[in-house]
């Protein structure tokens, strides 16, 4: 005896349960709405800060900007997005002693940010030598609610936080 089922049949089988969970899939994203978590948002903030620096750099007229060595202190962020964007002269520091070994031909500048601004060791470090750095620019810097949610307070969410760009004298 030969049992024969046709193909029509079969299908609406098959197709029911891939409607449901596609169904389910749609709701889920929907309610949830995962564009608008956390993670999600934009941080792209240094990396305009990093352009803006270097943007400034270059317009000053007593200096030729891929000659400036630029310092990063606590920001590696910063450091990221200065050295991708083709700046050759910089580099992370961890104290204030590169002040010792400074060139004419090469200004030096120190570039820190919110992570400086809460390492007691920085404001120790920075104390005594702070007459030897001129503040060339100040840029707002907001950081995205994750990186806030990262921080032991995340304060108030429109809060902006300087980044300080200084000429080592």
């Amino acid at each position: 005896m030969l049992h024969s089922t046709s193909r029509e049949d079969q299908t609406p089988i098959r197709t029911t349960p891939a409607v449901g969970v596609v169904v389910v899939v749609v709701l889920l994203v929907v309610s949830f709405k995962p564009w608008t978590l956390v993670a999600w948002q934009s941080r792209d903030d240094l990396e305009a800060i990093a352009q803006n620096i270097l943007a400034d750099l270059r317009s000053e007229s007593d200096i030729r900007s891929e000659e400036a060595i630029l310092y990063t202190y606590a920001e590696p962020a910063l450091f990221y997005y200065l050295k991708a964007q083709g700046h050759p002269l910089t580099g992370p520091v961890a104290d204030l002693e590169f002040l010792n070994s400074i060139t004419a031909q090469n200004p030096a500048y120190l570039i820190v940010g919110p992570h400086a601004a809460a390492d007691p060791n920085f404001q120790k470090q920075f104390a005594p030598v702070r007459d030897r750095f001129e503040l060339v620019h100040s840029y707002d810097y907001s950081p995205s609610l994750l990186v806030r949610l990262n921080q032991a307070s995340p304060g108030d969410v429109s809060k902006t936080e300087p980044v300080l760009l200084y000429r080592a004298r």
